[in-house]
């Protein structure tokens, strides 16, 4: 459903101006998913938090619409009256009209600013890393994107990320969350690893105490400590806690591979991410046969190469497609 539709119901709602139809469309909308409910209790949760002061500041009707009088062409005026005839066309109804034209179009931009998220993404190939709102950083990989809101800090810090990312939170009495497809991550303060892909989400600590949980669980979360990683998947809650050397771990962040006991085919779709190329595996080649692979990032095919004379197979590029075989 069209976001800008939604926000305006919502705005409605809270100018306490909204319709049956649209009170009734909306309570529909937040029944449909969890994922509705969260962004419409977000919405409201930035709301209440913005003081006064914060809010958007709508312009002096009267005045802008003098402004914009000034500016019309008395000739080319489509409607001509007489006030001194018709005094249902006073001035004030005419200001009253202007004042509503300004108020649905000057607040359905200003609600889709407010409740529009911010999304940073990294294309394939590419690499950054961004200070949010609250003086915390985050480094996201290749092919991934951090969403939050645009209240970011004011009363919640909450971000959903898809794909990988490695933050340092700044330490605050708001919790810090992640969400992912199927997982939440929440700390107060301190450095982890978060990677999102294939429906698994694999955290890794690298300093303080994170808590980790499956989303939507009832179950009490997983408490990790620095050098401990733990995995979740769509089907099941947190698996045991290992202990990891954390540097290995974390390397594309210095422009290493590393795999540790990872499916061959999800190795060529982060290395297709990494270069931004095409790899395959050609037909009866097992792609889940697990492959512990450490690499300096050089070039793709050579990186490729590495891996063909591991798993003994042949590396040929055809119309700029890599091909395992």
């Amino acid at each position: 459903m069209n976001r800008q539709v939604i926000y305006e119901w919502i705005a409605s709602e809270l100018a306490g101006q909204i319709n049956p139809a649209s009170e009734q469309s909306l309570a529909n909308w937040r029944k449909e998913s969890i994922e509705n409910e969260k962004e419409y209790q977000e919405c409201m949760a930035s709301w209440n938090a913005a003081g006064p002061k914060e809010r958007i500041k709508y312009p002096e009707v009267v005045s802008e619409w003098k402004l914009l009088e000034k500016k019309i062409d008395k000739k080319q005026r489509i409607l001509q009256f007489d006030r001194s005839k018709d005094q249902h066309f006073s001035r004030r109804m005419w200001l009253s009209a202007a004042a509503m034209i300004l108020f649905f179009v000057l607040s359905g931009t200003a609600w889709h600013f407010i409740f529009s998220p911010v999304n940073l993404t990294t294309s394939a190939g590419m690499r950054s890393t961004w200070t949010l709102p609250d003086g915390s950083s985050v480094a996201l990989n290749a092919g991934s994107r951090l969403t939050y809101s645009r209240q970011f800090g004011s009363a919640l810090r909450r971000v959903r990320l898809e794909g990988e990312g490695y933050f340092s939170v700044k330490p605050s009495e708001v919790p810090f969350i992640v969400e992912t497809e199927n997982a939440i991550v929440r700390v107060l303060g301190t450095r982890f690893h978060v990677r999102s892909r294939n429906s698994r989400t694999r955290l890794i600590v690298t300093e303080g105490k994170v808590a980790f949980k499956q989303q939507d669980s009832d179950s009490e979360a997983q408490v990790l400590y620095a050098g401990q990683l733990s995995v979740c998947r769509s089907d099941r809650e947190p698996g045991l806690i290992s202990q990891v050397e954390v540097e290995e771990v974390v390397g594309w962040m210095d422009g290493r591979l590393i795999f540790l006991s990872t499916p061959l085919s999800e190795i060529l779709d982060e290395i297709s991410r990494v270069f931004d190329i095409s790899v395959r595996l050609s037909t009866g080649i097992n792609g889940s046969s697990l492959l512990t692979f450490i690499y300096y990032e050089n070039s793709a095919e050579s990186v490729l190469q590495a891996i063909a004379t591991v798993m003994q197979l042949e590396l040929t590029v055809k119309n700029d497609v890599f091909v395992l075989q």
